[in-house]
């Protein structure tokens, strides 16, 4: 693990969507250390990533740093700063999607059993190895892509496809028949489980059924840690939908700015 995370662990600061060691490493931050204090750089930007911790990992903002921070933990404020809202939060506790009871749950409860039903075969999730079925991951990747039309805005393309074909915790989704019909992208921090991309193919409802065996899955259950679903990215149906997820927290994230 990298010093900065070391620290969030150290200081028990609650860590946002985008903290993992993979996560890092993909999308090239960099950590460089100043006036005592420890923060994390876009490399191409030079923005800084997120709010500075000290050796305790306690979280500071000392001169020389820029004057933005691009994303904050939970519980952040800073005097003499104001903050600017970048995204929503998702927060689930996997134990709940194994009875989904009450009228809450009616929706998603109903929709995530249409799609194994409606196929009619056995299905099979396992995790993909290094390399594997990298050809079908493209093309079930591109068909996502054209889905989302040709003005959709896709976030950080680039590292979608790194953790898609090379991710270190991916499993799919196949048929009797050895198709592909979906892949759950997910990596890790000291707290959370971060469910990092969930990609299928045009098919009501698979998207659903996806997220379902993601959240029952016995290994990520046995990790006894919550899931950290990310945001909205600006879309509205998302927000809603992941509402309807019953999360057990929703928080907005902040960037910040010294006045």
């Amino acid at each position: 693990m990298n010093n900065y995370l070391k620290r969030l662990e150290r200081g028990k600061v609650a860590p946002n969507f985008w903290c993992s060691e993979e996560y890092f490493i993909n999308a090239n931050f960099q950590e460089r250390e100043l006036n005592g204090a420890l923060g994390v750089f876009e490399f191409d930007e030079g923005l800084l990533v997120f709010p500075p911790l000290d050796i305790d990992g306690r979280l500071q903002w000392p001169k020389g740093f820029p004057d933005r921070v691009w994303s904050d933990f939970a519980g952040f404020s800073w005097a003499g700063a104001e903050s600017e809202f970048l995204d929503f939060e998702f927060l689930y506790d996997p134990q709940r999607f194994l009875n989904m009871i009450g009228g809450s749950w009616m929706v998603f409860r109903k929709n995530s059993r249409k799609f194994p039903a409606r196929l009619g075969q056995a299905l099979t999730y396992r995790r993909l190895t290094e390399g594997e079925m990298e050809g079908a991951l493209t093309e079930l990747l591109i068909g996502w892509l054209e889905e989302k039309g040709e003005e959709a805005e896709i976030h950080d393309g680039d590292l979608m496809l790194d953790f898609a074909l090379h991710g270190e915790n991916r499993k799919a989704l196949f048929d009797d028949a050895g198709q592909l019909w979906g892949v759950n992208v997910w990596d890790e921090n000291y707290q959370y489980v971060n469910y990092r991309y969930c990609l299928c193919a045009k098919e009501p409802f698979l998207g659903e059924y996806m997220r379902l065996i993601f959240y029952t899955d016995e290994e990520i259950l046995t990790k006894g840690k919550l899931i950290n679903d990310g945001g909205a990215l600006d879309s509205e149906p998302l927000r809603v939908f992941k509402e309807k997820l019953n999360p057990i927290r929703v928080r907005e994230v902040c960037g910040w700015r010294k006045k």
